[in-house]
């Protein structure tokens, strides 16, 4: 999923990639994970280990709560009803400050 183009730094059909970005996560080997890439300095960056969240299946509910977020143009408002499912990876507190955020701006 992706909010822009990526350009040459594409990662389309990538099967697996390594980063020490993974240590300290008590992640295993073939463990699905959602990562979380921000553009900084025309490149990819992974900003630290909140970024980086293991999930049940490429079937979590947690991916589609993303899905949502990127098709609202960002509004975290629409995901409102989702902060229990954040709340599992302890971003429920991160998402309530976005929302009360963007409807201070709004």
């Amino acid at each position: 999923m992706k909010i822009k183009d990526l350009g040459a730094n594409s990662y389309a059909n990538e099967q697996f990639f390594v980063s020490d970005c993974f240590e300290g996560l008590e992640l295993k080997k073939d463990d699905p994970v959602l990562v979380f890439c921000y553009d900084y300095e025309n490149g990819l960056s992974i900003p630290g280990n909140q970024s980086i969240l293991k999930i049940d299946s490429l079937e979590d509910p947690l991916i589609t709560s993303v899905k949502r977020y990127i098709d609202a143009d960002q509004n975290p408002s629409k995901i409102k009803k989702d902060k229990k499912l954040w709340a599992k990876h302890g971003l429920d507190d991160a998402l309530e400050r976005m929302i009360q955020c963007h409807n201070n701006t709004n």
